[in-house]
């Protein structure tokens, strides 16, 4: 897929293909990956979250090379996603922007291993929701790179100090 996709793209029954996205796909939707392995080729394509609240699922996790979040609303993880490619080269990032990502006592894995690899303005990832046995987990693959890393995490819960 090359250029902007806005499309619903509903595959269904056995995985027959990928995608190979080097444009963007923008999703207005929830994102849903039923296939029997990753969707994306080696790739250097942005999928783009545009809808309100918008869950990202299925039963396999996507690896997507730069993800976007757009839109209004709070993104949710209902399974274990990856950003930032999934393979040596390229690296994309986790752009946040303004809105919240919500782990939902799953795991974000960030493959690419620069510190701009999760950018935001003002946007920010929940990891509480499950507080008495937080199973949220960001996992960044950093390997031997000696930088400052930025965890933004944040809350939907008003704290009084």
């Amino acid at each position: 897929m090359t250029g902007v996709q806005t499309c619903a793209l509903p595959i269904y029954g056995v995985y027959v293909g990928t995608v190979n996205n080097t444009g963007f796909i923008d999703v207005t939707g929830n994102w849903t990956n039923n296939s029997s392995q990753n969707v994306f080729t080696a790739n250097t394509g942005t999928v783009e979250l545009l809808g309100a609240n918008q869950d990202l699922g299925g039963t396999t996790t996507t690896w997507f090379n730069n993800l976007y979040l757009l839109g209004s609303g709070t993104k949710t993880l209902q399974i274990d996603e990856l950003v930032g490619g999934a393979y040596a080269s390229p690296a994309g990032i986790l752009a946040l922007n303004d809105r919240p990502l919500a782990l939902n006592t799953h795991t974000l894995t960030v493959n690419n291993p620069l510190n701009s690899a999760i950018t935001r303005s003002s946007g920010y990832i929940i990891s509480e929701s499950n507080t008495s046995n937080n199973t949220s987990i960001i996992q960044w693959n950093v390997g031997a790179l000696n930088a400052a890393y930025v965890f933004p995490f944040g809350t939907t819960v008003a704290r009084s100090e």
